[in-house]
């Protein structure tokens, strides 16, 4: 599946020399964290400068792009994994997992965490929210951000 064009209203944010284009919702927010690596972005849904800002219906992306091997890109995330999807990101096939609840911050976490591997590169697409019900409700949200990733 070729990826697709972003909805009307929507962001487009450049990843630069990583090789990508992702395209957010209007009020989605770059953020910027101190120690971040440039091949790491961050976005959030609401005005907040890290997850353990967020309220319980906000929504945090980092995307992270990395030399791992195909094998460990393919890897599953680390924690409790609760489900799994196909997907696709950047043209290519890519599973999506489902990860949570996550204990030791101030609230319960869930985590998405789809990932392909192109070119010897691993890129990653990982949302976390603090509520389970928000991770329902912004699903199919999560699901037209990873529609519109594409490789530049």
């Amino acid at each position: 599946m070729q990826p697709l064009a972003p909805p009307a209203g929507w962001q487009t944010f450049d990843g630069g020399p990583d090789g990508y284009q992702l395209s957010l919702p209007a009020g989605w927010l770059p953020r910027l964290r101190s120690g971040s690596t440039p091949s790491v972005r961050y976005f959030a849904s609401a005005d907040v400068q890290a997850p353990l800002e967020m309220t319980a219906d906000a929504v945090w992306l980092s995307v992270i792009v990395g030399s791992d091997t195909a094998s460990a890109c393919a890897r599953p995330p680390s924690g409790t994994v609760i489900g799994s999807s196909h997907a696709w990101l950047g043209g290519a096939e890519a599973t999506a997992y489902l990860v949570g609840p996550i204990a030791g911050g101030v609230e319960p976490t869930w985590k998405t965490t789809t990932a392909t591997y192109r070119q010897g590169t691993c890129y990653q697409l990982v949302f976390v929210t603090i509520a389970a019900a928000t991770q329902q409700a912004q699903q199919a949200t999560m699901v037209q951000i990873e529609a519109t990733f594409r490789f530049s």
